[in-house]
């Protein structure tokens, strides 16, 4: 018997046995999570961490009200009958009968699993070039981790839905000094192997920003023509994301509000949600509600065409669920989410960054933010950020600049992009997967001296 064998039959029994203490509407919810990651250290030690977990949620209805409980040993029945019961209590009227999966699943679970000596190799070559390269005082970070998640759906009569999900990610962190200055900078990447990355590529472009960021004073107050940095758009992008959701547009809480079909961007952009996309991090067939994942058109040429669902939000508007219905881990109830959202523009209206800068002439190039989460408000699309990068004069990177506040509407942002860097960006691990070019947009109000 397999080990997916036994898990069903380990189910099953359960689910007789609580049909049994009178409990209905029976569905599980389980994620089995396989970790590795492979740091570097001083000295060109290295660490392995691995992991092996096995997580599910239970819910049901016991005498009209919800349970639910989440344990990693659902073979200990008592237990699990007791919490049930107890959360009866807690949780309240239950108002919705259990879940019916239309059964599927994931005809290859297979996750391509690079060898730690192949990985090791990569890995120390890249701290040794990091630590190597000129002004550069620490490596903070160097690691790359492989992750593979199999994701389980399964109703009170046995149907099933299984996906699986998986990433290889490289992550950096360094820290440069000169003349009593310092500066820090960050990058990942993310892909389905080892050789599909360009971890080289991503060292260098975090050195580089590093030994740029050194120094720096604030800017005086005014009004600049900018360039967000990948990073940076990407990070906004991710804040301002609930924008497209179903649920906050229904409650009058998105800027978006009354702007479906409408210009919301520049002509030529355009932002798509791909599951399968390379260079992204979620790679899901089918949602945590059981409805299919599809590749989707968010902006197209620059006009707002689609709202993200999931079922609750979907019911309430009349349309099909768009498979946006995600748990944020298995302790959550389902809400809206993504999968991978890639941001771009028409190929002809993208540039290189010193391509963006030559044409800019004056002005900033944005390449780091702090307290997105607590400056950007999704619900009416301004921001207020702590930001650092440099000043773009003639056309060229100049003096560096640091904690000036940048301010102002994201969506006007979008309104006025007049070209698009040719590289990506990405957010790291922890938040969603969001992918952005450099953006020349109009002018930000920046608060210096």
């Amino acid at each position: 018997m397999t080990e997916a064998e036994k898990r069903l039959e380990q189910i099953r029994s359960l689910t007789e046995t609580l049909k049994r203490e009178g409990f209905q509407d029976i569905c599980y919810y389980m994620i089995r999570t396989q970790r590795v990651q492979i740091s570097v250290f001083p000295g060109a030690s290295i660490r392995q961490e691995e992991m092996n977990d096995t997580m599910y949620s239970i819910e049901a209805s016991y005498k009209g009200k919800k349970s639910r409980m989440y344990t990693n040993h659902p073979e200990e029945t008592k237990r699990v009958i007791q919490v049930l019961k107890e959360s009866a209590e807690v949780y309240g009227q239950a108002e919705n009968a259990g879940l019916i999966y239309d059964e599927c699943t994931t005809e290859d679970i297979s996750f391509f699993w690079n060898e730690p000596e192949e990985i090791i190799r990569t890995v120390r070559k890249a701290w040794e070039k990091t630590k190597d390269a000129s002004l550069i005082l620490l490596v903070q970070k160097c690691c790359y981790e492989q992750n593979f998640r199999e994701i389980w759906m399964i109703d009170e009569q046995m149907h099933r839905v299984c996906d699986t999900d998986g990433y290889h990610c490289f992550n950096i962190r360094i820290a440069a000094g000169k003349d009593g200055t310092r500066s820090s900078a960050s990058d990942c990447i993310y892909g389905k192997n080892l050789q599909m990355m360009e971890i080289e590529h991503c060292v260098d472009r975090v050195i580089c920003e590093a030994q740029n960021s050194l120094g720096g004073e604030k800017l005086v107050s005014g009004r600049y023509s900018v360039i967000l940095g990948g990073n940076v758009a990407a990070e906004l992008l991710e804040a301002f994301l609930p924008a497209f959701y179903a649920e906050n547009l229904q409650r009058d809480d998105s800027p978006l509000k009354g702007k479906w079909k409408k210009q919301i961007a520049s002509s030529g952009i355009w932002m798509k949600e791909i599951p399968e996309f390379d260079k992204g991090r979620i790679h899901r067939t089918v949602d945590d509600e059981g409805i299919p994942v599809t590749e989707k058109t968010l902006i197209q040429n620059g006009i707002f065409v689609q709202k993200l669902y999931n079922r609750e939000t979907a019911q309430k508007d009349g349309v099909p669920s768009t498979g946006n219905g995600f748990r944020p881990s298995v302790q959550s109830d389902v809400e809206t989410g993504i999968t991978n959202v890639v941001l771009g523009m028409k190929e002809e209206q993208t540039s290189s960054r010193s391509g963006l800068e030559m044409e800019m002439k004056e002005g900033i190039l944005v390449t780091r933010v702090d307290g997105v989460f607590a400056g950007a408000d999704s619900t009416t699309g301004k921001f207020s950020l702590i930001a650092g990068g440099r000043v773009v004069r003639n056309g060229r990177e100049a003096e560096t600049f640091r904690e000036v506040t940048i301010s102002g509407d994201f969506f006007e942002c979008l309104g006025s992009i007049k070209k698009t860097g040719d590289e990506l960006y990405t957010t790291e691990p922890g938040a969603m997967s969001v992918l952005a070019p450099d953006l020349w947009t109009g002018k930000l109000t920046v608060s210096g001296k």
